[in-house]
């Protein structure tokens, strides 16, 4: 599993995708049916996927394409709902950039008590974009008092 997973990971990172279909569709299966529990052992490769697949999905205009995929590895990879992950802010950009805020609130309404650190570290550019990226949200839904709460964190 995890020979499938870096050679995923590796085939993102190359600077030309040769067949993104095909790789969208096995990074969408995989992160669907892989064992949360085991990649809980790799957090630092399993958010680097979903990072990567963030940017190729920006990058070819497609943000809603990837918004039930990373909400499926924030699911798979947090030990608990209060547990904020670097994903939260991948998962807010597409969002933002694809005008679909719903699907970033369940992840945006609860507070977040604990941070999943990922290499034995937590980037804080991650963090500043989760909250970031959450403020903008819940401005475009004109929810001004929890905006001024993310904008302030």
């Amino acid at each position: 599993v995890f020979c499938c997973f870096y050679f995923r990971f590796v085939k993102f990172s190359m600077p030309s995708i040769p067949d993104f279909e095909t790789l969208f569709s096995q990074v969408q299966l995989f992160i669907s049916t892989c064992n949360g529990e085991h990649i809980r052992y790799a957090t630092d490769t399993f958010a680097g996927l979903c990072h990567q697949l963030t940017n190729a999905l920006v990058e070819r205009k497609q943000p809603l394409r990837g918004i039930s995929i990373l909400r499926q590895a924030i699911d798979k990879m947090q030990m608990n709902t209060n547990q904020l992950t670097s994903i939260h802010a991948d998962l807010c950009q597409l969002c933002l950039l694809a005008k679909c805020f719903k699907p970033a609130l369940p992840y945006l309404d609860v507070d977040m008590m604990d941070i999943c650190k990922e290499n034995g570290a937590y980037d804080a550019k991650h963090f500043l974009c989760y909250y970031y990226y959450g403020g903008m949200i819940y401005t475009g839904l004109k929810n001004f008092e929890r905006a001024l709460y993310f904008y302030e964190q």
